[in-house]
């Protein structure tokens, strides 16, 4: 029996099942027909249809809380070693247990994207942004996957979705620059274009003859000197057309550069285009994201082989200050950039966090208590202020920071700064000798997660113990 005959017969299992109402049996006959034919999109509908269905019917169990505390950090592990075959399995069974879990479907259309299941990456898109339309990060991916399969009216709208959501994120602006220009390469056939030189070729077979009626301009031009302002105007636009296409050309070998990870050479065509518009800053700033991208990049290969050599002294010294001198380059970088874009509240977050990063807490405070005005960056802001507070040796100025985070909180959305806050405020609680708001604390974080950090060995030395420094 071959796979594709196995798999349809799993799936045939399954839709009996299903019309039976025996949800369990279903999704498991379902979720093998998968496993046997990942390519085919039908089977993986029938599977979340069946799925919502018993969610409906029966809700969530406790038993599948615990599962997906494991699904998800096997997840975190196939994303982070790029086992795209991992993480498509992974983000199935998560969605066997949470259906109405958009970031599931995300990390399936990422895989899917990945080993080339086009039709399969863009349903699962399309349920993951259904479930949660407003998340920048999913319709800033599926945007550039709409843009790879040259869907560029449906890519147009998933960045306009997010300007509505956040009116000065520039990379959704730089994408519809980009789009427009794409969509006028595809539009007009640049995009088989090798080459500057075969845009070139396309520019001269593009320019009209001239025909029997402008030979009066020429010889004009030949025997008294007559400019002749028609033909010469003509001349200047295919002169403009011509730069505009080559500087679009450039552009584009520099985005495909930058998806291959290729930075010198992105930095190169991105030189060049910059060749064709001197003054375009949006070309400059493009060159220093690929020149900081560069720089992470080699901070995370030598952290890898690090890691790969333990006790190698010269190997974490180097990536220790290559890591340094990304932070102070891009702090260079924000720095400039909050002037220009003052309303940027995400900038300055950014640009705060480097700041922390290099024990520099006096000049994040401010620009996290200016991201604090927005407000999908408020908790987020908060929590870092408090952090920031107690580096800067003022507790009680932190205290009130985590206080006022867990207000703006939901266990169930932001379970990382949830348990952060309580964490830090058993920690202030514990230090000031007030036990029983300490316990407290930590135990609505070990409700949440018993393995964080060292909540529970702190919880069970409160009785035993005095009061310590945080």
């Amino acid at each position: 029996m071959t796979e594709r005959n196995g798999a349809e017969q799993w799936y045939d299992k399954g839709v009996e099942a299903m019309n039976q109402r025996q949800w369990d049996y279903a999704i498991e006959c379902m979720s093998t027909a998968v496993r046997l034919s990942p390519d085919t999109l039908e089977y993986r509908k029938s599977k979340y249809r069946c799925c919502r269905k018993k969610e409906k019917e029966e809700g969530t169990s406790a038993i599948a809380a615990v599962k997906l505390v494991d699904i998800r950090r096997k997840l975190l592990q196939a994303k982070m070693i790029k086992d795209w075959s991992g993480m498509d399995k992974w983000g199935e069974a998560g969605i066997v247990y949470a259906p109405s879990d958009a970031q599931f479907f995300a990390h399936v259309a990422h895989a899917c994207t990945e080993m080339q299941r086009i039709r399969v990456a863009r349903y699962a898109w399309s349920i993951a942004l259904r479930l949660a339309p407003e998340n920048i990060d999913f319709n800033r991916a599926y945007g550039r996957f709409l843009c790879m399969q040259k869907e560029f009216d449906s890519a147009q709208k998933c960045f306009q979705r997010i300007l509505q959501q956040d009116a000065e994120d520039r990379y959704a602006k730089e994408m519809l620059r980009y789009i427009d220009v794409e969509r006028l390469i595809h539009k007009r056939g640049y995009g088989d274009a090798e080459s500057t030189h075969d845009v070139e070729k396309d520019s001269d077979h593009s320019s009209p003859v001239v025909n029997q009626g402008d030979q009066e301009g020429v010889f004009a031009l030949d025997v008294g000197g007559v400019f002749d302002l028609q033909q010469d105007g003509h001349r200047a636009g295919v002169e403009v057309n011509s730069a505009t296409r080559q500087k679009s050309h450039h552009l584009r070998l520099a985005r495909n550069y930058a998806d291959q990870r290729q930075w010198d050479r992105c930095l190169d065509a991105y030189r060049s285009a910059l060749e064709f518009a001197p003054d375009d800053p949006s070309i400059e700033e493009m060159m220093e994201d690929a020149e900081l991208s560069q720089l992470c990049d080699n901070v995370d290969r030598l952290q890898r082989a690090a890691r790969k050599t333990p006790g190698a002294v010269r190997l974490t010294q180097e990536a220790q200050d290559a890591e340094h001198q990304m932070l102070l380059r891009r702090i260079e970088v924000y720095k400039e950039r909050i002037e220009r874009y003052r309303s940027d509240m995400k900038l300055r977050f950014s640009l705060a966090e480097d700041y922390s990063k290099l024990g520099e807490y006096r000049q994040a405070i401010p620009l996290y208590q200016q991201a604090a005005n927005n407000i999908t960056l408020k908790a987020q802001a908060l929590l870092k202020l408090g952090q920031c507070w107690i580096c800067d040796g003022k507790r009680d100025l932190a205290a009130r920071q985590f206080s006022t985070a867990l207000t703006r909180l939901k266990a169930a959305e932001h379970p990382d700064e949830w348990k952060t806050a309580h964490y830090w405020l058993g920690r202030l609680h514990e230090a000031d000798g007030r036990i029983e708001d300490a316990e407290s604390h930590y135990s609505e974080v070990i409700l949440l997660d018993y393995g964080f950090r060292d909540t529970v060995k702190r919880l069970e030395g409160l009785q035993s113990s005095s009061a310590v420094d945080v």
